[in-house]
């Protein structure tokens, strides 16, 4: 769409304005004063729900909510309805003030986009206070939400992770559907979940251990709602028993470091360490020795080291892996190379047969549990120089 038709489509407005905030006015003195729960106090929130019906009779801006539309709202849709915005507006003014709420319901019917905070609960971590890291995403270390059944419980959350984002206004009758619209919709809130799991495996990176996924929620945020107040879900029946890892001295300024030049990467490189960062995560949850620990180590370090579609990808590997993790002698090189070699061999053997069938090199590592548990703090490393570094400089890195 060109500019010019951007610029000449009709935007909405409040028409009653004026009228809506001289009753929202009137409510809240009105409703300040009386005792709550009184039957003073129930005529008078009926006398503005009342009025407000009224007011909002023939706005047309409000449309979508008078004829009851679904709207997108984060994890899916909820029906918008005239009490849910009356209902809004009442307990808004209580909150925040006629004049405020009145800006943010005009904000609303005018923009594009609303609010939403999307959050995931995680298990694992723990620090003294907020953290505000890159990408607008902040921890909150607190067990919410927490769905223990008994206090003497431990909750199943450890912290919080949100991120407040612009989501696209996807509405449309209940009997049509959203189309293109939701499909934005939809990227806008993938995008927002994958940067809370990048968040929290940064977590992981900085802690050695593992940090979980929890629950997730998507709520509006100081902006008309629909009928449903919080959509979430919750993985409580599934959450594995981490150990709670508190953040130590200096731990917390490494995170906030790393996640932001994580955040920084360019494109292609920050979408190849997004994956490695999934598999050295997921080889925690694995049960055992398995094959599936090898597999996702090699896909790890192929994803660091290898980022054209070439052949040789085990020597790739192995020679820029032990030019960037190995100190500066040919003895220690080598033998860097020969473990990723193996580890390389390790995951191809479990691709391609489904058990790890090669012998390991005693001067590689003594057993097979041994190169896994290397191969994991390598990947770690590998993956914590790669974003340091931001750049695939191979040329550079294998003969500078």
């Amino acid at each position: 769409m060109s500019d010019k038709r951007q610029r000449s489509r009709p935007q909405p407005s409040l028409t009653v304005r004026d009228a809506l905030l001289r009753e929202l006015r009137d409510f809240v003195a009105k409703e300040g004063a009386a005792q709550r729960e009184t039957k003073a106090w129930w005529k008078i929130m009926k006398d503005a729900d009342a009025s407000l019906r009224d007011l909002l009779a023939g706005e047309a801006s409000i449309e979508e909510f008078r004829a009851e539309h679904m709207r997108a709202d984060g994890h899916g849709t909820s029906r918008l309805s005239l009490t849910s915005l009356v209902n809004w507006l009442m307990n808004r003014a209580s909150e925040v003030g006629a004049e405020d709420t009145i800006n943010e319901l005009e904000r609303y019917v005018t923009s594009p986009t609303f609010p939403v905070c999307f959050s995931i609960g995680i298990r694992g971590a723990s620090s003294t206070g907020d953290i505000q890291l890159a990408d607008g995403v902040e921890f909150v270390p607190r067990p919410e939400p927490d769905r223990s059944d008994y206090a003497h419980e431990s909750p199943i959350s450890t912290g919080t992770l949100t991120v407040v984002v612009d989501y696209p206004k996807a509405t449309a009758p209940a009997d049509k559907p959203l189309d293109e619209k939701q499909r934005r919709a939809e990227a806008v809130r993938t995008d927002s979940f994958e940067r809370l799991s990048v968040a929290r495996m940064c977590m992981a990176i900085v802690l050695k251990s593992r940090v979980v996924e929890t629950s997730g929620s998507a709520v509006p945020k100081a902006c008309v709602r629909g009928s449903g107040s919080r959509s979430s879900w919750f993985a409580a029946d599934s959450v594995p028993n981490v150990p709670l890892r508190p953040f130590r001295t200096g731990e917390v300024e490494f995170l906030k470091n790393f996640h932001r030049r994580f955040t920084e990467l360019p494109r292609d490189l920050k979408a190849r360490m997004t994956v490695a960062l999934h598999r050295w995560h997921a080889c925690f949850l694995h049960p055992a020795m398995s094959p599936d620990v090898f597999i996702d180590l090699g896909i790890g370090f192929e994803a660091v080291f290898v980022s054209e579609k070439a052949p040789e990808i085990r020597y790739r590997l192995s020679i820029r892996g032990a030019r960037l993790l190995a100190e500066n002698s040919i003895a220690a090189r080598t033998r860097m190379s020969r473990i990723l070699e193996t580890i390389y061999d390790a995951r191809s053997d479990a691709v391609h047969t489904g058990r790890i069938s090669r012998k390991i090199p005693a001067d590689v590592a003594p057993s097979l549990g041994h190169l896994a548990m290397d191969a994991e703090e390598l990947l770690r490393r590998a993956i914590i120089a790669m974003v340091y570094r931001s750049k695939d400089d191979w040329h550079e890195l294998e003969f500078g």
